[in-house]
């Protein structure tokens, strides 16, 4: 917007962070909870025997560490900095939520109050 390149901060990791793990956490659920009911309706004899206490746990288990480790792959693949071309150097950053932003650039009040 003012024609220069701005460091973000740490607060914009910890965003990217969460939101990279919650959608991975939210996909690998919704098809969790798909193959669970495959199961259910195909094989109702043998679901108690298939699905067990202990399974669950450890399928819930296998979503959490799948989900954040997507999220430190994904920031790890943000802070490191890679080598620059010499003929077009690059600005690493970040797009953060409109909040974040408007303290960075300093929106007027009566458009950020307007949008919210």
């Amino acid at each position: 917007v003012r024609h220069q390149a701005m460091a973000f901060g740490s607060w914009c990791y910890i965003q990217n962070f969460v939101g990279t793990v919650t959608v991975f956490c939210s996909l690998t659920s919704i098809t969790s909870m798909a193959l669970e009911r495959y199961l259910y309706v195909c094989f109702a004899l043998k679901y108690t025997v298939i699905v067990t206490e202990e399974r669950v746990r450890t399928a819930v288990l296998a979503v959490w560490v799948y989900s954040v480790s997507m999220g430190l792959v994904s920031t790890s693949m943000l802070l490191y900095k890679g080598r620059e071309v010499e003929t077009e150097p690059y600005t690493m950053g970040l797009m953060c939520e409109p909040d974040t932003m408007e303290q960075h650039l300093g929106f007027p009040r009566a458009h950020s109050l307007f949008r919210k």
